[in-house]
């Protein structure tokens, strides 16, 4: 999918494009107003879901390396393209690429996985159940609830190794 830079004459495709891209628009020096707009509009394009949808490890990493000198000082660029981010935002970013990037490396990102979270009443804590039981909007997961805290009630206690 070829993304547009909105109001520029920019786009890009992968990861590794819109670092490439950023490294010649934001190496130029030109102090103009819609210079820096145009940057501004550019580090703005690449988005966290787009990262999450990149496969290319190494263009993960040159991300990476983009948002990480942004962290330190205005990445070797000229006048700080990234100044339109907080540390934050560019934090969020570099955590995510690094992420991805370890993610496309392991073979973890090429799994399949089921969506949502673990849900397993027998392995959590008892307060954490019994919370879920007293606020958890759906009836009949209430009920499972209930009844894994019925399991745990009634059956016998552990005699412990220390107590003989």
């Amino acid at each position: 999918m070829r993304y547009k830079v909105p109001g520029t004459a920019l786009s890009w495709s992968t990861v590794a494009e819109w670092a490439a891209l950023v490294l010649a628009v934001c190496g130029q020096s030109r102090h103009r107003k819609t210079e820096h707009e145009r940057r501004a509009k550019l580090v703005w394009s690449l988005r966290i879901s787009d990262i999450r949808a990149c496969t290319d490890a190494a263009a993960l990493d040159a991300a990476a390396r983009i948002f990480g000198r942004s962290l330190r000082d205005d990445g070797g660029l000229s006048d700080g393209p990234f100044r339109c981010m907080t540390r934050a935002e560019i934090g969020e970013r570099l955590v995510e690429c690094r992420n991805q990037a370890h993610r496309v490396r392991s073979g973890v990102a090429f799994l399949h996985r089921p969506a949502g979270p673990r849900f397993d009443p027998a392995v959590m804590p008892l307060p954490a159940l019994e919370r879920l039981i007293q606020t958890h909007p759906d009836i009949a997961v209430v009920e499972l609830l209930r009844a894994e805290r019925r399991r745990r009630f009634d059956q016998p206690a552990q005699p412990c190794w220390m107590v003989a």
